[in-house]
């Protein structure tokens, strides 16, 4: 079985069969899965979590900026050691 290296993906990456041809379907359910919470969930109010704007402001910056996708990885450990400034 060969090693598994790290592909980071932007969120509009996990929509182009280009870039996501080589994943598992698992995978790509995941990351899809993810990126979705983070657009759905993280970047909106939620009265349970007590807070009347996002939940977390600052995923509304790295998304406007395209700088969350480095975070989206089938290979999370190796694409920190990736990413620089992280």
């Amino acid at each position: 079985m060969p090693a598994e290296t790290a592909d980071l993906f932007l969120l509009e990456d996990l929509q182009d069969v280009s870039r996501t041809g080589q994943l598992a379907e698992s995978g790509l359910r995941t990351l899809r899965t993810v990126a979705d919470w983070f657009k759905t969930f993280v970047t909106r109010s939620n009265k349970d979590l007590g807070r009347a704007g996002p939940g977390c402001p600052f995923v509304l910056v790295v998304l406007e900026r395209r700088t969350l996708g480095p975070l989206l990885s089938t290979s999370p450990t190796e694409a920190y050691h990736r990413v620089p400034n992280l």
